[in-house]
């Protein structure tokens, strides 16, 4: 399983399997070579390339926003885009490819044209019911130890076309997930 980050993020529509990397961290940069391992080791491989996975459980970009909305307003990245994705679709997408026996590079992500992480978060905030102050800002307002792409949207354009829910779909189901086990943060 790789990353969107082993894009530069500068193409202004979705990536898909073919385009040239262009990876601008230490992590992005191991992964992409973690690729070539991969394609070195075996003509039979798949790569999958997801980006901004979270899951019901462990933690997660929502769980550390609730925690953070016990303490007043949040303010949260609305200038860098892909796509989120819900662990479980996934999941499903993943055994669905490998049934396939079609080996080779797949992106497998959110679809639905991709999402800020302000986007994200007000989707779930409103399926939840809260009201908390989420206020949009430039990613430049947050100070990151490693260069991050600022759009990395994944697309496939490969048969078998394995396309996976809109990255809406993947906040609804974890928000009613949320709910049904009665979790705060």
């Amino acid at each position: 399983v790789s990353t969107d980050y082993v894009f530069d993020g500068k193409l202004d529509r979705p990536y898909v399997e073919d385009d040239a990397t262009n990876p601008l961290n230490v992590y992005a940069k191991s992964k992409l070579a973690g690729e070539a391992a991969v394609r070195a080791a075996s003509k039979k491989h798949f790569i999958v390339r997801t980006a901004w996975v979270y899951h019901d459980t462990g933690r997660n970009f929502f769980r550390l926003m609730l925690a953070l909305s016990d303490k007043g307003p949040i303010r949260v990245v609305d200038d860098q885009v892909s796509s989120p994705t819900y662990a479980p679709h996934l999941a499903a997408a993943m055994f669905q490819l490998f049934k396939t026996g079609a080996y080779g590079t797949y992106h497998l992500a959110g679809s639905g044209g991709g999402a800020s992480r302000y986007q994200q978060l007000t989707a779930f905030y409103d399926k939840i019911g809260l009201k908390s102050q989420v206020t949009p800002v430039s990613m430049s307002e947050f100070k990151q130890p490693a260069a991050r792409p600022q759009r990395t949207v994944l697309e496939t354009s490969r048969t078998p076309r394995i396309i996976l829910p809109d990255w809406r779909e993947g906040v609804s189901a974890f928000a009613q997930s949320f709910l049904r086990a009665g979790r705060k943060g």
